[in-house]
C-alpha cells in the first residue's frame, strides 16, 4: 500500500521541509495544491526528482454548492 497526504497538511514553512517531513512519516506521495500551480511546478519537478515523495495528485479546489 502506498500512501499520499496533502500538502497542507504536513508541518513546515517551505516545500522541501514539508517533503522531506512527508518522506519521514512514511508518505511516498503528495497531493499539490492547485492553485498558483504553474508557477511552482519547477519547484515542486526538481524536489520531487531527488526524494522518495512524488506528485500523487492535484487538487484543483472544491466549492460546495449545496
Amino acid at each position: 500500500m502506498k500512501l499520499s497526504c496533502q500538502e497542507g497538511m504536513v508541518p513546515g514553512k517551505t516545500l522541501e521541509e514539508k517533503l522531506a517531513r512527508s518522506e519521514q512519516y512514511g508518505f511516498e506521495g503528495m497531493e499539490f495544491g492547485g492553485s498558483g500551480l504553474a508557477q511552482r511546478r519547477r519547484e515542486i519537478a526538481r524536489l520531487t526528482a531527488k526524494g522518495k515523495v512524488k506528485a500523487s495528485s492535484i487538487c484543483a479546489g472544491y466549492r460546495d454548492t449545496c
